[in-house]
């Protein structure tokens, strides 16, 4: 095989590989990072090396690391069916969350199960805003590796709840211009339509194609956030 035939046949095999990638992907189902069991970690490792094979090995035929990325997604798309179905399958494949302190006392034991060190308690107190242990009643180690820690009372904001403040309830505020297209399933979902909109835009003096962002509450408020906007705050209806 020459040079060019050889490039050739890996754009095609690449292309293929991420075609194939994003299409597995989406039958997996969207998580983030942070919420991968270690099973779904290593099948994605498993499966991206998979894809790299299929795109640059020329000695083996692309659909043979094509089959085995589809069983490997059909067995953790099985999987997760089976955790949605079984709590025991949960714990099995997941685990349960592990208590790291209680009542302000860290839990050595438990510390020593969950393979951390002081240290690394610390370090996830502070990014989760607490510099002082003291002022944490507990900490749990949640199934994603994350940490959770629920502060003393005393150490807890005050809430309007609290301070029998009464507020109204927040409003939900959906895009309906993006990049200055405009999202007509979503203007449909809050009861609005186009000429509604366009009619807005022009009371407030602005071009579709001059909007960054444009977002609208179900009181029928319109807030546009524009393209190459200054420091001029935006104008509300």
């Amino acid at each position: 095989m020459d040079i060019t035939q050889a490039v050739i046949d890996t754009i095609f095999r690449s292309i293929g590989a991420v075609i194939a990638l994003e299409f597995l992907a989406r039958i997996n189902g969207p998580k983030q990072i942070s919420q991968l069991s270690f099973y779904d970690y290593i099948t994605g490792i498993t499966i991206g090396s998979m894809a790299a094979v299929m795109a640059i090995d020329d000695q083996i035929p692309f659909y043979i690391p094509l089959i085995s990325m589809i069983i490997f997604i059909l067995l953790t798309y099985i999987e997760g069916k089976w955790t949605l179905r079984s709590l025991k399958a949960r714990q099995m494949i997941d685990g349960t969350p592990i208590l790291l302190m209680a009542d302000g006392k860290i839990l050595q034991k438990q510390m020593k199960k969950a393979r951390m060190t002081v240290n690394d308690l610390l370090s996830e107190a502070r990014v989760a805003g607490y510099f002082n242990l003291q002022d944490v009643s507990f900490a749990v180690m949640e199934n994603s590796g994350k940490i959770s820690f629920l502060p003393f009372a005393q150490n807890q904001p005050v809430t309007c709840g609290d301070m029998k403040i009464k507020k109204g309830d927040p409003t939900l505020y959906v895009n309906i211009i993006i990049d200055g297209v405009i999202l007509h399933n979503e203007l449909r979902d809050v009861g609005l339509n186009e000429p509604w909109l366009m009619e807005q835009l022009k009371k407030q003096e602005t071009a579709l194609d001059q909007v960054l962002l444009g977002i609208v509450n179900k009181q029928g408020k319109l807030y546009l956030y524009r393209k190459h906007e200054s420091t001029k705050h935006n104008e509300q209806l």
